[in-house]
């Protein structure tokens, strides 16, 4: 659907976002998902994900988060993408949620 992000792509990204940013492949197709700059953008992006989770309405939460965080391919690309796999929303918002922090963890007794 799309080509993968060249090397020279992917350094830039990875210069711009750091550790911030994570490289995803599904199927034949990769994503580049990253935090915004903004401290203030991601508190509000991981306000209205908890809002959603905890109402009940997890698709929409890890949903909403995967097109707010792709930075890669653009947004178009991305639009077009979802029309034709609508599950890469929900598996990808959970990518990106782990930029958030939010992820499995496992406890040990102690």
């Amino acid at each position: 659907m799309f080509e993968a992000p060249s090397e020279d792509q992917l350094a830039e990204l990875k210069a711009k976002h750091g550790n911030d940013m994570r490289v995803v492949e599904v199927e034949d197709m990769t994503f580049v998902l990253a935090l915004p700059d903004d401290d203030k953008k991601v508190a509000t992006e991981f306000k209205r994900f908890v809002d959603l989770y905890d109402s009940g309405k997890k698709k929409e939460a890890f949903g909403s988060l995967f097109p707010a965080y792709c930075v890669y391919p653009e947004k178009e690309v991305v639009e077009r993408v979802l029309r034709r796999r609508p599950g890469f929303q929900l598996v990808l918002g959970q990518c990106a949620a782990e930029l958030l922090g939010v992820q499995a963890t496992s406890v040990k007794k102690g």
